[in-house]
């Protein structure tokens, strides 16, 4: 019996998996961050992403950074975002292209290349066969082909590829042939390369998704078949035939009206009607439909496909069925909703408008065509004083709506403006999906709108609340530009595409010392790797390492790389040409020349005689480079013979004492020593202090830092980051592990990373006998304080400064001391005369009080 009930859930979750496997999913957004949802409102998937378009039986996704992934039909993640573009699926294929190369090739779901990277277009698969487009090879014009799934061609021969070029449709293609002047030519071929459509100059092809052929030549329109005979034809300088869905087309008769035929005969359904003035889209077996009324003025209302008026003219626009709704406009231009029937469902109303999901959007699931999104006009807030703590205890239902999804009438779910100043996902029943940390979420909004970022305005709950979403955010930030790294990595920034445009020299080292880099010999983890002398690290699974050796050895080949000269920009040695044919004024010449030596100043610098100057001198230091295996973070491990370094909690200079000497000395930094044509200033904040893991011996601390410095002097301009450092010590060495990120999402990087760092490196070791606790007394120790470790000792230039400044203090001292010595000399014979002044005429009265007692 037990086995019985095994076998019977055994067969319900089954069934039921795959009942959910086939629930349909809807894309859904919340504050510019799209996710998947069932049809009761809740996450399949969390909006993690910028948009998500179906393709086949699965989702293309988009992350903020542009990169494109693909996820199953229920969100299971199939291809991470690493790709620039993702076209439709069709037979387990799609047109990709990707961070390597600006060419498109074919993928399959796991997103491995089937057919490489080598077309300037691809387009997706149509019963076995694409269309790819080349590079012009002759500057001129693109050239386009058919392929199968290998790769192969399938049709002997190319063709002109243009704006005209479509996926093929039922084995057919619009295509363009070479006529005798070059001029692309219209034509439609099958799938073996006859012509359906022979190639002509004075014709234009429209080929629909469902196969209808129309085409225009002169005044003259055509209802084509697929063996390309002519099944209906107008005439005329207004005549037309436009589809309009389900098997029907439009047709117009200049001074007889519209009417309607039947697609796949020819045969007129509806003779021309003068009073109507233009058909829409059939759906659900319904059109809208505009005519002429007696006054002149145009209406719309619905036909079915017979012609007959089945919703009355009533609307000022009417827009097709889709899921037996329809979006009109009324007199008022206010927009609404109605049903079959021509019943209200949503009545207009000012504030209010409705969208369908695009074809884009759509593409080939067939469930999302039945949906519908309304907007709102914010409502605005509830009123009233606002503070974070209260975010939990305003009702969603008394939220202002933003944005509703329905699936034909079904609500599947909605977004509520919060008057915390944030948006609010509502699932169908009315519960919060969005976001999970509401109270954090509201507190972050009003420390940047109402609170000037004082986290001490808000409550314990608040700020705890808000370090949480801090924390979420900082991550999402991270990744982020973790990802734009990758996508700029080898297609390039604006700066880089800038440069493969006007530099390509430099652009071609560029590659060169990066390839130099991906191929210098990293080892992947998990394994036992050695540093130098007696340190080791375990080298943990997703890391990678460049042991001191494979560094230095990469180090002199890049030296020797950067030691090759570039020759001077083509653009700039053009300018110099245009200077001495005097085909460029002086002011014009020196603003140009100004400008190129701004973005390629490595191209101008040499030293008078021609010679570029020399390196300095490296100071060698064994050092190993770690990185993340993605390449999210990387640190330099610094190996030092530097003695034992004693450590205990009594030992750690102050934090605010460490911060107080880094501004002192920023400044000077920035200024490139003392410069009175330089006013700098720095600033820092602790990431996290210097810490003291007591049982490991090992230090760390990180600060954010940001430079400001103007003046005369080169160089100035603004700096910001976060540096971050962990300090492990042995009997005899040090090892420091070094890393740092500069740029707007510094912050972000340094707080989610920096841990990461700090965890790789309490990894690092000593051997036995050279461990920290081997210390006996005799050893060698390091002879520099703790406090130099974070902030360095003091700049030679400041320390020269501080003699000067202390000198001129003491000889000012000595000047007020004479000074005052003199004053006080002054004082003093004034206080000696007003004394004896006093006593005299003290005397004086006395002497005067005993001649008067006499």
């Amino acid at each position: 019996m037990r086995f019985f009930y095994a076998a019977l859930a055994g067969l319900i979750l089954h069934f039921s998996g795959n009942a959910l496997a086939a629930a349909p999913a809807y894309p859904f957004c919340v504050d510019a961050s799209c996710g998947l949802i069932d049809r009761s409102g809740n996450w399949l998937v969390k909006p993690n992403y910028s948009k998500l378009v179906p393709s086949g039986p699965y989702w293309v996704v988009e992350r903020a950074s542009g990169l494109e992934g693909l996820l199953d039909a229920q969100g299971k993640v199939l291809i991470p975002p690493s790709f620039l573009d993702i076209g439709q699926f069709v037979d387990g294929l799609a047109p990709a292209r990707g961070r390597e190369s600006k060419n498109y090739g074919y993928i399959d779901t796991s997103g491995k290349w089937v057919i490489g990277p080598r077309y300037f277009g691809a387009r997706p698969f149509q019963k076995g066969i694409a269309q790819v487009i080349h590079s012009p090879k002759d500057g001129a014009h693109l050239t386009t082909e058919f392929i199968d799934a290998s790769g192969k061609r399938v049709i002997p021969r190319e063709f002109l590829a243009s704006s005209s070029s479509s996926p093929s449709v039922n084995g057919l293609n619009l295509v363009e042939v070479a006529g005798a002047d070059g001029e692309g030519l219209s034509s439609l071929i099958d799938h073996r390369g006859r012509f359906i459509v022979p190639p002509r100059k004075d014709q234009f092809i429209d080929l629909e998704k469902d196969g209808s052929i129309f085409v225009q030549r002169g005044n003259s329109q055509y209802l084509v078949n697929a063996n390309g005979k002519t099944l209906f034809q107008v005439s005329g300088e207004e005549a037309n035939i436009r589809h309009v869905g389900e098997g029907l087309a439009s047709f117009e008769k200049p001074g007889q009206g519209v009417g309607l035929i039947d697609l796949r005969t020819g045969k007129i359904i509806v003779t021309p009607q003068r009073n109507w003035v233009s058909v829409g889209m059939f759906n659900d077996g319904l059109a809208n439909l505009r005519i002429l009324l007696p006054n002149k003025d145009v209406s719309d209302g619905y036909i079915d496909r017979s012609g007959k008026m089945v919703i009355a003219p009533r609307f000022r626009i009417a827009s097709p069925f889709v899921g037996g709704m329809a979006v009109v406009w009324g007199a008022d231009s206010h927009e609404g909703v109605i049903d079959r029937t021509g019943q209200w469902w949503r009545k207009p109303q000012e504030g209010q408008s409705f969208r369908r999901m695009s074809e884009d959007e759509i593409q080939d699931a067939g469930h999302l065509r039945s949906v519908m999104i309304a907007y709102h006009r914010s409502g605005g807030s509830l009123g009233g004083p606002y503070t974070p703590d209260d975010a939990e205890m305003v009702p969603v239902a008394r939220l202002p709506m933003l944005q509703e999804l329905f699936d034909g009438q079904q609500l599947l779910a909605s977004v509520r403006q919060h008057p915390c100043g944030i948006e609010v996902g509502v699932n169908a029943k009315g519960e919060r999906i969005w976001p999970e940390n509401l109270l954090g979420r509201c507190a972050a909004e009003q420390l940047s709108t109402n609170l000037g970022y004082d986290e001490e305005k808000l409550s314990p709950a608040a700020r705890a609340a808000y370090l949480k979403e801090k924390r979420r955010s900082a991550r999402v930030d991270a990744e982020r530009q973790h990802e734009v790294e990758q996508r700029d990595k080898h297609s390039g920034d604006i700066y880089t595409l800038m440069t493969r445009r006007l530099y390509p020299e430099r652009a071609a080292r560029d590659d060169r010392l990066r390839k130099l880099v991906e191929d210098a010999g990293w080892i992947r983890g998990a394994q036992e790797v050695s540093l130098h002398g007696a340190a080791r690290i375990t080298l943990p699974a997703g890391l990678k390492l460049l042991v001191p050796g494979k560094v230095a050895a990469l180090r002199e080949r890049m030296k020797a790389e950067m030691a090759i000269p570039l020759p001077l920009p083509a653009g700039y040695l053009a300018l110099q040409e245009q200077k001495q044919a005097g085909t460029i004024t002086e002011e014009d010449y020196a603003k140009r020349e100004r400008q190129w030596r701004e973005m390629f100043p490595e191209a101008f610098a040499t030293k008078p005689n021609g010679e570029k100057p020399a390196d300095k001198e490296d100071v060698v230091i064994p050092m190993a480079m770690i990185a993340d295996e993605n390449d999210r973070w990387q640190a330099s491990l610094r190996v030092v013979a530097s003695g034992y370094l004693h450590l205990d909690e009594s030992s750690l200079p102050a934090p605010d004492d460490l911060i107080e000497t880094l501004e002192i000395y920023g400044v000077w930094r920035n200024a490139g020593g003392i410069d009175t044509e330089v006013i700098g200033h720095s600033s820092y904040e602790w990431i996290s202090p210097l810490r003291l893991d007591q049982p490991k011996k090992i230090l760390s601390w990180a600060y954010r830092y940001s430079d400001m410095y103007s003046g005369k002097a080169a160089g100035q301009g603004f700096r910001y980051g976060v540096v971050g450092n962990v300090v492990v010590p042995g009997r005899s060495y040090l090892v420091q592990v070094s890393a740092n990120w500069d740029g707007p999402f510094s912050d972000s990087l340094g707080e989610v990373y920096f841990p990461e760092v700090l965890a790789m490196a309490q990894q690092i070791h000593f051997e036995p006998g050279q461990m920290h606790e081997d210390y006996i007394d005799g050893d060698k120790r390091v002879q520099i304080p703790l406090k130099y470790l974070v902030t360095g000792a003091p700049p030679e230039a400041f320390q020269r400064f501080s003699a000067n400044l202390q000198h001129v203090i003491e000889r000012d001292g000595q000047k007020k001391q004479e000074k005052m010595k003199h004053q006080l000399q002054r004082l003093g014979l004034v206080v000696f005369v007003m004394l004896a002044l006093f006593f005299g005429a003290r005397r004086h009265s006395k002497g005067k009080r005993s001649e008067a007692a006499e």
